[in-house]
């Protein structure tokens, strides 16, 4: 199951901007995803700021760690777009970071494809189909 972080950062990171600042056991893959503009939740564990994408966690020193506001959607959360004239349902696949206008932008996957359209969040809602239920307890 995955879980919702609750503190998220941006981390601009270039590798001119030195190796140094991410675990050596980590560099390659955080190399691939090319992270810079990305948005993660982050933790500090121990000596190191652990980055999540939701899918993947990467060691990174807190040099260029800069926190942000929680986004509304999360990495899997599902959430209804418009497509041509229709509302749509897609599951959020990444989320990056405008600068300029200080929000979050978001990149779905539906019918088994990643859209190529960026999303705001005011281009997204959450109907009650979409909702998670959860159990009932008996009182």
């Amino acid at each position: 199951m995955q879980f919702r972080p609750t503190t998220f950062a941006t981390y601009n990171w270039f590798p001119e901007k030195g190796t140094d600042l991410i675990h050596p056991d980590d560099l390659v893959r955080f190399v691939a995803i090319n992270p810079a503009g990305r948005l993660f939740g982050y933790a500090r564990v121990g000596d190191w700021i652990v980055l999540s994408t939701g899918e993947e966690e990467f060691r990174v020193r807190d040099a260029l760690l800069q926190p942000v506001p929680s986004p509304r959607y999360w990495i899997g959360d599902v959430a209804t777009y418009r497509s041509s004239r229709e509302e749509r349902r897609g599951t959020i696949r990444q989320i990056s970071w405008h600068v300029r206008d200080g929000t979050p932008i978001y990149l779905l996957t539906a019918d088994g494809r990643g859209l190529r359209k960026r999303y705001q969040e005011s281009d997204l809602s959450t109907s009650p189909k979409d909702a998670v239920k959860l159990p009932e307890i008996d009182q």
